[in-house]
Protein backbone atom coordinates (compact mmCIF):
# COMPACT_ATOMS: atom_id res chain seq x y z
CA UNK A 1 0.00 0.00 0.00
CA UNK A 2 1.12 3.34 -0.09
CA UNK A 3 1.83 5.59 2.66
CA UNK A 4 -1.73 7.44 2.83
CA UNK A 5 -3.46 4.12 1.87
CA UNK A 6 -2.01 2.24 4.73
CA UNK A 7 -4.57 3.12 7.77
CA UNK A 8 -7.65 1.67 5.60
CA UNK A 9 -5.54 -1.81 5.03
CA UNK A 10 -5.64 -4.40 8.03
CA UNK A 11 -3.27 -7.42 9.06
CA UNK A 12 -4.78 -10.92 8.52
CA UNK A 13 -3.63 -13.49 11.29
CA UNK A 14 -4.11 -16.13 9.07
CA UNK A 15 -1.74 -15.36 6.30
CA UNK A 16 0.45 -12.97 8.28
CA UNK A 17 0.13 -10.08 6.03
CA UNK A 18 -1.55 -7.28 4.98
CA UNK A 19 -4.55 -7.29 3.72
CA UNK A 20 -6.31 -4.17 1.47
CA UNK A 21 -10.04 -2.75 2.29
CA UNK A 22 -12.44 -5.47 1.43
CA UNK A 23 -10.53 -8.37 1.27
CA UNK A 24 -10.96 -10.98 3.78
CA UNK A 25 -9.41 -14.30 4.46
CA UNK A 26 -11.70 -17.03 3.47
CA UNK A 27 -10.87 -20.60 5.40
CA UNK A 28 -12.03 -22.82 2.81
CA UNK A 29 -9.44 -21.41 0.26
CA UNK A 30 -6.99 -20.48 2.90
CA UNK A 31 -6.04 -16.74 1.07
CA UNK A 32 -7.22 -13.60 1.21
CA UNK A 33 -9.97 -12.73 -1.14
CA UNK A 34 -10.23 -9.22 -2.61
CA UNK A 35 -13.70 -7.99 -1.93
CA UNK A 36 -14.82 -11.01 -0.62
CA UNK A 37 -18.33 -11.99 -0.79
CA UNK A 38 -19.12 -15.41 0.28
CA UNK A 39 -17.66 -18.87 -0.23
CA UNK A 40 -19.96 -20.37 -2.27
CA UNK A 41 -20.99 -23.80 -1.64
CA UNK A 42 -22.85 -24.45 -5.31
CA UNK A 43 -19.49 -23.47 -7.23
CA UNK A 44 -17.15 -24.23 -4.83
CA UNK A 45 -14.81 -20.92 -4.39
CA UNK A 46 -14.80 -18.20 -3.12
CA UNK A 47 -16.84 -15.27 -4.56
CA UNK A 48 -14.94 -11.76 -4.71
CA UNK A 49 -13.48 -9.12 -6.93
CA UNK A 50 -13.23 -10.99 -10.22
CA UNK A 51 -15.81 -13.50 -10.38
CA UNK A 52 -18.75 -11.64 -8.62
CA UNK A 53 -19.98 -10.78 -11.77
CA UNK A 54 -20.00 -14.64 -13.02
CA UNK A 55 -21.91 -15.42 -9.72
CA UNK A 56 -24.62 -12.92 -10.36
CA UNK A 57 -24.94 -14.05 -14.10
CA UNK A 58 -25.23 -17.45 -12.73
CA UNK A 59 -27.85 -17.42 -10.06
CA UNK A 60 -29.75 -14.21 -13.27
CA UNK A 61 -29.56 -17.53 -15.69
CA UNK A 62 -30.83 -19.64 -12.80
CA UNK A 63 -34.16 -17.52 -11.54
CA UNK A 64 -34.46 -17.36 -15.73
CA UNK A 65 -33.89 -21.40 -16.22
CA UNK A 66 -36.09 -22.00 -13.30
CA UNK A 67 -39.20 -20.05 -14.40
CA UNK A 68 -38.91 -21.33 -17.73
CA UNK A 69 -39.07 -24.55 -16.64
CA UNK A 70 -42.13 -24.17 -14.19
CA UNK A 71 -43.74 -22.34 -17.47
CA UNK A 72 -43.29 -25.88 -19.11
CA UNK A 73 -44.25 -27.66 -15.95
CA UNK A 74 -47.64 -25.84 -15.66
CA UNK A 75 -48.44 -25.98 -19.51
CA UNK A 76 -48.00 -29.70 -19.20
CA UNK A 77 -50.11 -30.24 -16.46
CA UNK A 78 -52.94 -27.68 -16.95
CA UNK A 79 -53.12 -27.43 -20.89
CA UNK A 80 -51.44 -31.31 -22.36
CA UNK A 81 -53.01 -33.65 -19.58
CA UNK A 82 -55.65 -31.22 -17.84
CA UNK A 83 -57.89 -34.16 -17.75
CA UNK A 84 -56.07 -35.21 -15.08
CA UNK A 85 -54.96 -32.43 -13.35
CA UNK A 86 -57.72 -30.23 -13.30
CA UNK A 87 -59.88 -33.04 -11.22
CA UNK A 88 -61.32 -31.34 -7.94
CA UNK A 89 -59.55 -34.41 -6.11
CA UNK A 90 -56.55 -34.36 -7.78
CA UNK A 91 -56.45 -30.22 -6.24
CA UNK A 92 -57.28 -31.41 -2.52
CA UNK A 93 -54.65 -33.65 -2.43
CA UNK A 94 -51.68 -32.19 -4.89
CA UNK A 95 -49.44 -31.63 -2.07
CA UNK A 96 -50.41 -34.63 0.12
CA UNK A 97 -47.62 -37.09 -0.93
CA UNK A 98 -49.14 -41.33 -0.07
CA UNK A 99 -52.72 -40.25 -1.81
CA UNK A 100 -50.65 -39.40 -4.87
CA UNK A 101 -48.33 -42.94 -4.43
CA UNK A 102 -51.74 -44.41 -4.41
CA UNK A 103 -53.14 -43.05 -7.90
CA UNK A 104 -50.08 -44.35 -9.54
CA UNK A 105 -46.37 -43.39 -10.65
CA UNK A 106 -47.54 -41.56 -13.89
CA UNK A 107 -49.77 -39.20 -11.41
CA UNK A 108 -47.59 -38.49 -9.06
CA UNK A 109 -44.23 -37.60 -11.22
CA UNK A 110 -45.26 -34.81 -12.28
CA UNK A 111 -46.63 -33.19 -9.25
CA UNK A 112 -43.03 -33.66 -7.50
CA UNK A 113 -41.62 -32.00 -10.51
CA UNK A 114 -43.79 -29.33 -9.88
CA UNK A 115 -43.25 -29.03 -6.54
CA UNK A 116 -39.46 -29.43 -6.41
CA UNK A 117 -39.99 -26.60 -9.77
CA UNK A 118 -41.89 -24.23 -7.10
CA UNK A 119 -38.81 -24.87 -4.63
CA UNK A 120 -36.22 -24.38 -7.32
CA UNK A 121 -37.81 -21.11 -8.58
CA UNK A 122 -37.81 -19.81 -4.82
CA UNK A 123 -34.60 -20.33 -3.62
CA UNK A 124 -32.66 -19.08 -6.75
CA UNK A 125 -35.32 -15.93 -6.87
CA UNK A 126 -34.15 -15.46 -3.11
CA UNK A 127 -31.01 -15.66 -3.40
CA UNK A 128 -30.92 -13.54 -6.81
CA UNK A 129 -32.81 -10.43 -4.72
CA UNK A 130 -30.31 -10.88 -1.84
CA UNK A 131 -26.95 -10.50 -3.92
CA UNK A 132 -28.67 -7.88 -6.14
CA UNK A 133 -29.61 -5.96 -3.41
CA UNK A 134 -25.80 -6.39 -2.06
CA UNK A 135 -24.62 -5.20 -5.47
CA UNK A 136 -27.09 -2.53 -5.85
CA UNK A 137 -25.55 -1.11 -2.71
CA UNK A 138 -22.13 -1.65 -3.20
CA UNK A 139 -21.47 -4.04 -0.36
CA UNK A 140 -20.71 -7.61 0.54
CA UNK A 141 -21.39 -9.88 3.62
CA UNK A 142 -18.66 -8.83 5.32
CA UNK A 143 -19.58 -5.49 5.16
CA UNK A 144 -23.37 -4.78 4.32
CA UNK A 145 -24.28 -3.07 6.80
CA UNK A 146 -22.37 -0.03 5.87
CA UNK A 147 -22.83 2.30 2.68
CA UNK A 148 -19.46 3.73 2.82
CA UNK A 149 -18.73 2.59 -0.99
CA UNK A 150 -22.01 3.28 -2.23
CA UNK A 151 -21.25 5.50 -5.73
CA UNK A 152 -25.27 5.68 -6.79
CA UNK A 153 -26.67 2.45 -8.77
CA UNK A 154 -24.87 3.01 -12.49
CA UNK A 155 -21.17 3.12 -10.70
CA UNK A 156 -21.96 0.30 -8.18
CA UNK A 157 -23.05 -1.71 -11.27
CA UNK A 158 -20.11 -1.13 -13.09
CA UNK A 159 -18.43 -2.06 -9.27
CA UNK A 160 -19.44 -5.66 -10.16
CA UNK A 161 -20.10 -6.11 -14.01
CA UNK A 162 -17.56 -3.87 -15.27
CA UNK A 163 -18.05 -0.55 -17.98
CA UNK A 164 -20.04 -2.48 -20.09
CA UNK A 165 -22.64 -3.15 -17.62
CA UNK A 166 -25.86 -2.63 -20.31
CA UNK A 167 -24.22 -5.56 -22.72
CA UNK A 168 -22.88 -8.38 -19.70
CA UNK A 169 -26.15 -9.41 -19.22
CA UNK A 170 -26.46 -11.03 -22.42
CA UNK A 171 -23.06 -13.47 -22.31
CA UNK A 172 -20.51 -13.75 -19.36
CA UNK A 173 -17.98 -13.59 -22.41
CA UNK A 174 -18.60 -10.34 -23.63
CA UNK A 175 -15.47 -8.25 -22.55
CA UNK A 176 -16.52 -5.66 -19.42
CA UNK A 177 -12.80 -4.37 -17.82
CA UNK A 178 -13.75 -3.95 -14.20
CA UNK A 179 -12.96 0.59 -13.09
CA UNK A 180 -11.46 -0.81 -9.78
CA UNK A 181 -8.25 -2.58 -8.78
CA UNK A 182 -9.19 -4.53 -6.08
CA UNK A 183 -6.78 -3.09 -3.84
CA UNK A 184 -8.04 0.79 -3.91
CA UNK A 185 -12.17 1.12 -3.71
CA UNK A 186 -13.47 5.12 -4.24
CA UNK A 187 -15.75 5.74 -0.89
CA UNK A 188 -18.84 7.71 -1.23
CA UNK A 189 -17.19 10.68 0.48
CA UNK A 190 -14.96 11.09 -2.68
CA UNK A 191 -17.06 11.87 -4.89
Amino acid sequence: PGSGDRENWHHCESCNCLAPPRAWHCKTCGICILKRDHHCIFTGCCVGHKNHRYFMLYVGYLVIGSFYALAYNLYYLFVIRADIYTQTFYHFHMFTMPILLLRGYAVFMPAIFLMLNLVAVSISACIFLVHFNLVRRSAVFADKDRSKFDLGLYRNLQSTFGTRVNLVWISPFIKSPLPDDGFHWPESGDQ
